[in-house]
């Protein structure tokens, strides 16, 4: 508290001294007076009124230029250099609740905003991986193809011989035996949901019928149900029958009619998706040649879907 008081005192004695350098006096030119000579006058008046008596004491002349001077130091020393109190009646209450509640408010639903964001583009990529699968397998599809039928019984000589001969070359009733070769060409996946394979001996191609009864020849499945076949994969399947009637064999002899033999049937499967597609072949044996060709003529018949 002295210190401030003291600090108060100073800057009262300067801005009192600024205030008597620019003020002149009425009449004439203001001339610059200093703090200590006012303050050494004023010491000398007060020790020649302590000495004179009261009688002889002369009339106090008024200075035009000191009195205001005290004056105005008292007057701005006095109330600077005293203690003033400053009272607070009340305290304004600063409310934050609501501004906090607002930016709990605005954090909880953003956050909810990212997680529905976050949830639907875990469903867009999986729909988009979805789709992008389907694409692939679609452009990628299985493909199941016959190739390579063959006879094994009989035999390659029997055959050679009635190729010599020119007789027909299967017997009546005659066990035959072959193989032919099931090749997934395709990108994917072909899983086997039935399969049939049957050996008829008839005339011409056009006497085939489209759907070969059960008692006209027996059915040989190439492959179980369920089985997969895997993209390059070649499988080995097996099929048997039997030779001409004995009616059919004798007009034949004759040349009354023209024999062939022909080993047809169909393989069902799906892709990845469940779409059900089919092969259909029917290879006729050529007794010259030793080996099966294909009917082109007919899709229903020979087919690839």
């Amino acid at each position: 508290m002295y210190f401030a008081r003291c600090v108060l005192l100073t800057l009262s004695l300067v801005s009192l001294f600024a205030q008597e350098k620019t003020q002149p006096s009425p009449g004439r030119p203001a001339e610059p007076r200093s703090v200590s000579d006012d303050i050494k006058k004023n010491s000398q008046e007060n020790k020649a009124s302590a000495t004179q008596p009261p009688s002889a004491q002369p009339a106090a002349v008024k200075n035009s230029d000191t009195a205001p001077t005290r004056n105005r130091q008292t007057s701005d020393i006095a109330p600077k250099d005293q203690e003033q109190t400053v009272r607070i009646s009340s305290i304004p209450t600063v409310t934050v609740q609501s501004i906090k509640d607002w930016t709990d408010r605005a954090f909880w639903v953003f956050s909810l905003v990212l997680v529905i964001v976050g949830v639907l583009q875990v469903f867009v990529l999986i729909r988009q991986n979805r789709i992008i699968n389907q694409s692939l397998i679609l452009t990628h599809r299985p493909r199941l193809i016959i190739k390579r039928l063959t006879v094994d019984e009989p035999g390659r000589g029997a055959l050679l011989a009635a190729s010599r001969d020119k007789d027909p070359p299967f017997k009546p009733t005659e066990p035959i035996h072959g193989r032919l070769l099931l090749v997934n060409t395709g990108a994917s996946d072909a899983t086997i949901i039935g399969s049939e394979c049957r050996v008829v001996s008839t005339g011409e191609p056009e006497a085939i019928a489209r759907e070969v009864p059960p008692h006209m020849a027996p059915v040989t499945i190439l492959a179980s149900a369920n089985d997969r076949i895997t993209p390059g994969e070649i499988r080995e399947c097996r099929f048997e029958g039997r030779g001409p009637a004995t009616g059919q064999y004798a007009a034949a002899i004759e040349g009354k009619f023209n024999l062939n033999l022909y080993v047809l049937g169909w393989i069902e499967y799906r892709d990845r998706f469940g779409i059900v597609r089919r092969t259909s072949f029917c290879r006729r044996y050529l007794p010259d040649l030793l080996k099966f060709e294909p009917i082109k003529d007919d899709p229903d018949y020979e087919s690839v879907d």
